[in-house]
């Protein structure tokens, strides 16, 4: 039965090749890129090169390359649909086929991870409040042939996000009014908006500037096939409305933007239907993302209550003080986008954990246990609850003899308590759901909470962790 070809696209615009070879090989971090043997020929020199900067590996030994597609095609002796459905079952991505009921027949033994790529020696940052300042964007323009490739990432990334502080923004107070966020938070004045009628004019307008070479390089524009234009800005699969631009910040440099959140207006059908809530535009290679919000400013305030929440609108949920403190936000970008190193910024403080009470929000929280295997692949949260279920699935496939292996994924928990920032997990009714519809229920008048501030203090729970 064939695969969509809509559903391969998507495949390739999630998987990070590393991750992939990750499986199979053990690779080690070399510049922007790792290294390992070649699995294709016998060398004792590792000439074997992954960049996940192009997404693409490459042996300058034998000459072997591709994606990682044909990775897996090559080294699992694959047909092409055979090696798309492996990919998509170790990134545990959900294909669909021209029947929407089929399953694939051929039962894949999934390969068991290597040893975990070598992480930057840089992992952990200690703050220093005498290194803010802001960078030179008109110098950095005027030297930009000469700037390291990270700076030039993020200078452009500045030139996207000052294009769009210039457009109309009533769509974005607009989609922020129709999820009734407090539209007199300070921070919605720094949310961009770009229309996708001025897609095509960003993209000339950058190309201009910077030339094209390097913006195919760090993916900003694509080289798509498309009769009406050959190069296209990143989000050109939106047809629709728009994108709020959420925009991450130097910590230092703070006026240089080093990653975004793009939220559609108008998302699509499949955009629902897969939960393409927001866009990432980042590269970690270059620069680790930081995340919304996480500011030089968030930092060093110390008369605020520092909260972390699941993506950029909530936000912008709670009013800006509580309990005469300043009420300040992070918004995730998912446990593996939130990197030890900014972590370790807010090192001695306190971080309050308030991701949605639903089970992908519990994982991110607690972290979680998987369990995969031939015929099983399932994922237990690191909770008492989740410890318990583990165990028992564990009896029943030890005493039915099926192979399975095992791996542990940390949370925020985790993630804070190894680093040295003291955790406070908030939990609350699940009925209630995330805090965008606390506050329309708060708003609503039919939730036996008034306002937010009400919801906070007496139907949260929370529970602080330590070492």
């Amino acid at each position: 039965m064939k695969i969509l070809k809509s559903s391969i696209d998507r495949l390739k615009e999630q998987i990070n090749i590393v991750d992939v070879i990750s499986h199979y090989l053990e690779l080690k971090k070399s510049g922007s890129n790792f290294k390992t043997c070649c699995p294709f020929h016998g060398e004792k020199t590792p000439s074997f090169t992954v960049s996940p900067q192009k997404q693409i590996y490459h042996c300058f030994g034998c000459g072997v390359g591709g994606d990682a597609i044909s990775f897996v095609m090559d080294y699992e002796k694959l047909s092409y649909p055979e090696a798309v459905e492996k990919v998509a079952m170790i990134t545990n991505f959900s294909l669909e086929y021209e029947k929407e009921d089929y399953k694939p027949k051929k039962i894949f033994k999934l390969p068991k991870a290597t040893t975990k790529t070598i992480i930057d020696e840089n992992k952990y940052m200690q703050f220093n409040p005498n290194k803010k300042r802001k960078a030179n964007l008109k110098k950095g323009i005027e030297n930009y042939i000469t700037l390291p490739l990270k700076y030039k990432m993020m200078l452009i990334y500045t030139c996207i996000y000052k294009f769009s502080l210039k457009q109309d923004q009533s769509e974005k107070i607009e989609y922020l009014k129709q999820r009734r966020v407090n539209i007199k938070h300070s921070s919605i004045k720094k949310l961009g908006y770009i229309p996708v009628e001025k897609f095509e004019e960003l993209t000339e307008k950058l190309i201009r500037l910077f030339g094209l070479e390097i913006l195919l390089e760090l993916n900003i524009i694509n080289d798509v096939e498309h009769e009406k234009a050959p190069l296209e800005f990143k989000l050109w699969f939106i047809k629709e409305g728009g994108v709020i631009v959420f925009p991450s910040f130097h910590i230092y440099q703070t006026n240089l933007v080093t990653s975004f959140m793009f939220r559609p207006t108008k998302p699509e059908k499949w955009m629902i239907d897969s939960h393409m809530k927001e866009i990432q535009m980042s590269n970690n290679d270059l620069y680790p993302s930081v995340p919304y919000g996480l500011t030089y400013d968030f930092i060093v305030n110390t008369n605020a209550i520092k909260c972390i929440v699941e993506g950029g609108p909530d936000t912008l949920c709670c009013d800006e003080k509580f309990k005469g403190k300043d009420l300040l936000f992070i918004g995730s970008p998912g446990t593996h986008g939130f990197k030890e190193k900014h972590i370790s910024l807010l090192k001695g403080q306190t971080l309050r954990i308030m991701l949605d009470p639903d089970e992908a929000g519990q994982m991110a929280t607690y972290g979680y246990i998987s369990i995969q295997g031939e015929s099983v692949n399932k994922k237990f949260i690191r909770n008492k609850k989740g410890l318990k279920e583990l165990e028992l699935e564990k009896k029943y496939l030890d005493l039915n003899k099926i192979k399975y292996f095992e791996s542990s994924h940390d949370g925020y928990v985790q993630k804070c308590l190894k680093i040295g920032v003291c955790p406070e997990i908030c939990s609350w009714d699940p009925k209630y759901g995330d805090l965008n519809d606390v506050r329309k229920l708060a708003l609503s008048g039919k939730a036996p909470f008034k306002t937010i501030e009400d919801f906070l203090s007496k139907f949260v729970t929370v529970k602080k962790y330590k070492n």
